[in-house]
């Protein structure tokens, strides 16, 4: 298993992490199913998470059985 870590403070831990509960074998199966970005053409609402750091976040609590 590779470890990419980008060396901004927390963020190396997050994607550590999230590199971690979603593997790219993983990630490259789940892209099937995940839907296209919609347009924003007004750029308004709130800033779109990532899909792999959701997807991570979903094992995350379904592995470990803590509440969302």
């Amino acid at each position: 298993m590779r470890c990419r870590l980008v060396w901004f403070g927390r963020l190396s831990v997050v994607v550590s992490i999230v590199e971690r509960l979603v593997p790219d074998e993983l990630w490259e199966l789940f892209q099937w199913v995940v839907p296209e970005v919609p347009s924003r053409p007004r750029g308004g609402g709130r800033r779109r998470h990532g899909d792999r750091e959701v997807l991570a976040a979903i094992v995350f609590v379904a592995t470990l059985g803590c509440t969302w």
